[in-house]
């Protein structure tokens, strides 16, 4: 009986550490060689390649702390977000809120990375652009994947959905568009690195919080997340990464 008891006693005793372990998140994402894949389909600063710029040094940055293996990848804007709703990577950063409505396997991270302003540039000062029905009468392009700008820029003369920002701003800089449509962050890079000074239209027509979002088989490892990136904040190493990797390399 008393052999019985105490096999019966180990028995549970195993029981619950598994059972433990099993619903410990820290433990389950601590402990695996799993290497995580975060895409990005920015453009640069925030986006350079594989390794570097602002959201590629902040995931770095953000899965070191919570002892995850991570590889970050850059692709095109459009493939980024499939590769992910399609759980070909991980995740991604960073995009506007709202598109798990529309892809499910999506889980957002629900801390914002950073706030983004989406601008028009023309080489015409005259032109106005002040709200999306004003591109009604002009050329316009962007960058093809952009989902803020597939939802809004619905009246144009005709539209171009370029490959890049290099192919997109050459429209531009050669007249064969009239508007060009690009986060506020990037175009000063990318028009600084070409000494090209088009006119940047005000106000923005959009502002919005950028997320994290990871496949849904993932979802226990969202309040981790959530949590890291608020501390990245408070302890001054956000911004740290954002004067390094963003401030300083566009200012004047």
């Amino acid at each position: 009986m008393r052999n019985r008891f105490k096999q019966k006693s180990l028995a549970l005793l195993f029981s619950g550490i598994c059972i433990s372990t099993l619903f410990s998140p820290t433990q389950t994402f601590a402990t695996t060689e799993k290497t995580l894949v975060i895409n990005s389909g920015s453009s640069v600063p925030l986006a350079i390649n594989n390794d570097s710029g602002f959201y590629m040094v902040l995931i770095q940055e953000l899965f070191d702390r919570l002892k995850i293996k991570v590889k970050t990848i850059h692709l095109p804007s459009s493939r980024s977000l499939k590769n992910v709703a399609q759980g070909i990577d991980d995740g991604v950063i960073a995009r506007v809120k709202g598109i798990e409505k529309k892809s499910p396997n999506l889980i957002r991270v629900p801390e914002k990375v950073i706030d983004l302003e989406f601008v028009a540039y023309t080489n015409d000062a005259n032109i106005k652009i002040e709200k999306w029905s004003d591109l009604k009468p002009y050329n316009v392009a962007y960058i093809r994947g952009w989902k803020i700008f597939d939802k809004n820029v619905t009246a144009y003369k005709s539209l171009v959905r370029a490959k890049d920002s290099k192919q997109m701003i050459g429209l531009l800089k050669n007249h064969r568009v009239d508007v060009v449509l690009y986060q506020d962050i990037p175009a000063k890079y990318i028009l600084k690195k070409m000494d090209y000074h088009p006119h940047k239209q005000t106000p923005a027509l959009a502002s919005r919080e950028m997320y994290i979002y990871m496949h849904k088989r993932h979802i226990k490892l969202v309040p981790l997340i959530q949590n890291e990136l608020k501390k990245i904040k408070s302890d001054g190493t956000y911004n740290s990464l954002y004067k390094q990797h963003i401030a300083d390399i566009i200012s004047p």
